[in-house]
């Protein structure tokens, strides 16, 4: 099990050390560039994940709360400003085709 643990240990800090040399390239001389990593997911709350060096925060659920919040915006967005003069349910009545070309909006949101 060691050999599991050292060798994903040794993966992420090698892939790490790489993207961050890679990201930095071309910003020789200027003040204040860094590159922030933030641990994602299940792994990132192993105990053995703290050997790992250069990352700056863990934060398991971020990525589905990223993912919350971007379906949230799009629902919202989705229901807040009519494509059409008149309004949505006139543009659904015309088949949409005014409001985008090639969409034919049928049935309807409760």
């Amino acid at each position: 099990r060691s050999g599991a643990v050292f060798g994903y240990l040794g993966l992420a800090g090698e892939l790490l050390a790489r993207i961050r040399a890679e990201l930095l390239a071309g910003t020789t001389g200027t003040t204040g560039t860094t590159v922030k990593v933030i641990l994602t997911g299940g792994v990132s709350q192993l105990p053995w994940i703290d050997e790992l060096a250069g990352v700056d925060a863990i934060d398991p659920d971020l990525t589905l709360a990223g993912l919350a919040i971007l379906a949230a915006e799009a629902d919202a967005a989705a229901w807040t400003a009519p494509a059409h003069p008149a309004g949505r349910d006139a543009a659904r009545t015309e088949g949409a085709s005014s409001a985008r070309p090639g969409v034919t909006v049928t049935g309807s949101r409760s």
